[in-house]
């Protein structure tokens, strides 16, 4: 049990990095944000991408953000 407690927090604090990573770096709004979290992405299936962070999928998010900032010269 303890495990999955220790799981959870930490991506519930990824989803915090995440957010204010995307405030500074993209959105630089962090209502903006917190929506874009919660809202079905047809990119995701239509899944939020809290919801996917939340079900260990981090990865996905991550990659988008990633081809994002690439394609507007980011990174």
């Amino acid at each position: 049990m303890g495990d999955i407690v220790g799981l959870n927090k930490d991506r519930h604090l990824l989803i915090i990095i995440l957010i204010k990573y995307l405030d500074k770096t993209y959105f630089r709004d962090r209502d903006r944000v917190v929506a874009w979290m919660d809202v079905p992405n047809p990119h995701f299936g239509n899944v939020s991408p809290r919801e996917l962070i939340l079900n260990g999928k981090a990865n996905k998010v991550w990659q988008f953000i990633e081809n994002a900032e690439y394609d507007r010269g980011i990174i």
